[in-house]
């Protein structure tokens, strides 16, 4: 350091004496006087002369000349709460430490990653950990720009957005990964993916990483640090960190120019693009704006040449043998010779041959269309789905639906409606309308699960009695009394064994939940079935036989002409709506389970193959299906190998031995159907409610009355109309609006009137009606700073209530602060803010 001052000051001509010494400003801040203050404690702490203490001295001594080796680099973020050394409890030459807003590692020149690169290079630190932090100011404000399609740099500094855009990347992501309205889980889960994409960037633009990490010398981790708890959870490495080591070696150039940083060509010099993996962005997220955002593919081409097209091609567009999976990366030989996947796979298909058999039989169609719902089905899911583990086949909650179209237009409308709904599950992906299908409270689902369990259940009188009724109707509720009325020619043998299989049924399913007894359950009474249709036992069990005659192993069923397509239509469209809503609360339910997120976009792609495909094969619609989904879950399943090989086993089980199955009583079917529908009612969830909230019980109860006396459709929309009606029933009453004054001179009043929350069409006149009067008025401040939301009835009313207060009270001054950016787009369209604003009465946040 010497040697360099000496070198300035003779380029400068300044002598050692003509250098002007560093003064201390007696004028400081009361923030440095606090340090000062604390290094003094910390100074009269040491002198105390405790034995501890002077180990502590004698630490620094060392440290100071014999240097600094540091056993781990964290790169941590800025913020004030997060006390790095502290939460680790190291002492000083411990942690090599690193701070910047987000922890981003946002340029690879210099700064963040050239530190980094010191503490592995020099100081052999054979650790790096990313430490990322719950509710980081950064992270959030990424967040809400990427969703409000807002620029950083139109609303922050130009170095702080620089800051934010960098994180923006990884808020795109969690906001299609998480593609839901709760912002705090999309921030939590952007602060997840930022140290992930961080991670990246050092061992995308640094070969010191690289190096380091090839020959076992350093390990990145990464880690998420709990303000409130203190703990810090491990992340762990990297899950694509072998790939991003591959493609440096296949391409070494490419992370030769990354590593540089900043290209130069036709004299401009060029940033980089920072992440390999993100290649697009949902349009709902991309923000409207001239400046395109750094993350888009159109800008990375532009700004990365080559580079790019290197990098994308090695690490996203390969034709690679490796995929992910629960492990992280892995080869799909291994995928495939997984015995957890095989587990699953087999077992699940194990149980879903008899419930397929039984829902297809539900569902008021032949067996074989419910067995060929769950092959085509699930080959489909699980080849072109995103949930590793969700198992997509015949539901219950179509089966009802299905009865009812089956009844009124033949059993050869439903290939039909799979093909229709196909197309209809398609545009909710495209238009996203399938994220306003599941804006429904707890309730009304529940109400519509016990609603699909009755119609199951109650469904099952005639296989368990042994009945025949004539008449069908397209009602549930008229089959039931159909049912009910030919009660009295029961045949006993079918009635025993209904009651014998059931509650053993339940009994051993709830005591002994791990074996699969729907399996063993038919493979005990189907000899029963054959003795009885010998004559052997003397008596008659009615089996699918004598239903359906010799089932055959026919898995495609050519299309036979059925009702119009205006006819199948609106059938068409609730069948999707179900199917869509099914299917990603099972997927949502599996994710949470395992803690494994699943693309909403690829699970619906999944879906419309599958539907368009069982449609074309003569199945039936399928959906996700929450009891198969959750064995596979539960048995270990590390990838959605094992939902492709469960359709391939209930293939091969069907075409060995669906003549068997002919066999199958009919009472076993109303057993496992009567014990699943059972199962499937909530009944803790509905006790809860008794106990805690009984308005949402009865909008349960109303939802599945209505799904059940009329259709599970009108029941969803019924129950969310209700749900919806209610919770704008609370906003209008929930306070919102905070009026405070202060009395100045001449008996006049200065109002400040603040808004919080969301101001719309549903409390724009509970609005009005609390704020119009304001008495005495010499000066009142609008602050909008609080409001999240506004519309052009609720910014009408603000125009009014304005109005009204300038009209009731002369000279009286308004003044309008904290409007934030997309606010003030909406406001600039009306003409009673624009002239407040050419007045100079409006102050922006």
């Amino acid at each position: 350091m010497t040697g360099v001052m000496n070198t300035m000051r003779s380029m400068t001509g300044q002598s050692q004496e003509d250098v002007v010494p560093l003064t201390v400003s007696a004028d400081l801040h009361q923030s440095v006087k606090k340090l000062m203050a604390g290094n003094d404690r910390y100074l009269r702490k040491l002198a105390q002369g405790a034995q501890e203490k002077a180990q502590e001295g004698d630490l620094r001594r060392r440290l100071s000349t014999m240097g600094q080796s540091p056993w781990c680099i964290v790169v941590s973020c800025s913020d004030s709460r997060c006390p790095v050394e502290r939460l680790f409890d190291a002492s000083p030459g411990d942690l090599f430490v690193i701070r910047v807003a987000g922890n981003i590692c946002g340029s690879p020149v210099g700064g963040v990653i050239g530190s980094a690169e010191y503490g592995v290079e020099h100081l052999k630190s054979p650790v790096l950990m990313v430490l990322g932090h719950t509710k980081c100011g950064a992270v959030s404000a990424a967040v809400r720009c990427t969703k409000d399609g807002i620029n950083p740099g139109e609303n922050l500094s130009r170095n702080l957005g620089i800051v934010v855009g960098n994180i923006q990347a990884p808020a795109a992501e969690a906001l299609q990964t998480l593609d839901r309205p709760e912002t705090p889980d999309q921030i939590e889960h952007a602060i997840k993916l930022n140290v992930l994409y961080s991670m990246e960037q050092l061992l995308q633009t640094s070969t010191v990483m690289q190096q380091a990490v090839r020959t076992d010398q350093l390990q990145i981790q990464g880690g998420i640090y709990d303000l409130e708890s203190g703990k810090v959870t491990f992340m762990g490495e990297h899950a694509q960190q072998s790939n991003f080591l591959q493609c440096a070696d296949e391409h070494p150039s490419a992370m030769d120019n990354q590593q540089n940083g900043w290209n130069k060509g036709d004299g401009v010099t060029k940033r980089p693009a920072s992440r390999a993996r993100i290649i697009s962005v949902p349009t709902a997220v991309v923000p409207t704006n001239s400046q395109k955002p750094l993350w888009t593919v159109e800008k990375r081409q532009e700004e990365q040449g080559s580079y790019f097209s290197h990098l994308a091609a090695c690490i996203d567009f390969q034709p690679s043998w490796y995929v992910n999976t629960k492990h992280g990366k892995q080869h799909i030989k291994e995928v495939i010779l997984d015995q957890n996947n095989w587990i699953a796979g087999v077992t699940v298909a194990l149980v879903s041959v008899p419930l397929s058999i039984s829902l297809g039989i539900a569902s008021g169609t032949t067996p074989m269309r419910g067995v060929a719902t769950a092959v085509f089905g699930g080959l489909c899911a699980g080849l072109f789905g995103s949930s590793d583990y969700n198992i997509v086949g015949p539901a219950g909650a179509l089966s009802g639906m299905m009865m009812s179209y089956v009844v009124k237009y033949g059993e050869d409308c439903l290939p039909w409606i799979s093909l229709i709904s196909s197309v209809i599950c398609a545009l909710c992906a495209l238009l996203r309308l399938d994220a306003y299908m599941l804006l429904m409270p707890t309730s009304v689902f529940e109400g519509f699960t016990v609603g699909v369990a009755l119609i199951i259940g109650l469904n099952q009188i005639n296989f368990a009695c042994g009945l025949i009724p004539g008449e069908k109707h397209s009602l549930f509720v008229m089959n039931i009394i159909e049912s009910i009325k030919t009660l009295g020619e029961t045949k006993p043998a079918s009635l025993i064994v209904f009651l014998l299989s059931a509650p053993t049924l339940w009994f051993l399913m709830r005591k002994v939940p791990k074996i699969p007894w729907t399996v063993i359950l038919p493979v005990v009474s189907i000899p029963l079935g054959v003795l009885c249709d010998e004559g052997v036992l003397g008596f008659d069990l009615l089996t699918l036989k004598s239903k359906y005659g010799v089932l055959k192993p026919e898995l495609v069923v050519p299309l036979k002409p059925s009702a119009t397509f205006i006819d199948l239509l609106i059938p068409s469209f609730s069948v999707a709506i179900v199917a869509v809503l099914e299917t990603l609360i099972s997927a949502k339910i599996a994710a949470g389970r395992v803690d494994r997120d699943f693309n909403i976009t690829g699970e619906m792609r999944g879906l419309v193959i599958a539907h368009a495909v069982c449609g074309a094969t003569g199945a039936m619609a399928p959906t996700g299906v929450f009891v198969r989904t959750s064995l596979n879950t539960s048995l270990g399943a590390t990838h959605r190998f094992s939902q492709t090989l469960n359709a391939v086993v209930v293939a091969l089980i069907s075409l060995a031995l669906m003549p068997l199955f002919s066999y199958l009583p009919q009472a076993t079917i109303a057993a496992i159907l009567v014990v699943a529908a059972i199962r499937m009612t909530p009944v803790k969830y509905m006790i809860k409610l008794w106990g805690e909230d009984k308005g949402s019980l009865a909008l349960c109860l109303v939802t599945a009355l209505i799904c059940v006396g009329e259709d599970p459709v009108i029941g969803l929309a019924v129950g969310m109309m209700i749900a919806l009606l209610a919770a704008a029933k609370k906003m209008m009453k929930a306070p919102f609006v905070d009026i405070t004054n202060k009395l100045v001179e001449d008996n006049k009043s200065a109002y400040r009137v603040v808004i919080k929350g969301a101001l719309t069409y549903v409390n724009a006149e509970t609005f009005i009606k609390q704020a119009r009067k304001l008495p005495n008025a010499s000066e009142v401040t609008l602050d909008l700073l609080g409001v999240r939301q506004l519309d052009h009835d609720s910014i009408s009313a603000l125009g009014k209530v304005v109005g009204l207060w300038v009209k009731e009270n002369e000279d009286c001054k308004v003044k309008i602060k904290g409007v934030g950016g997309k606010q003030y787009n909406q406001l600039t369209k009306f003409d009673w803010f624009t002239k407040a604003e050419c007045e100079n009465r409006v102050e922006l946040a």
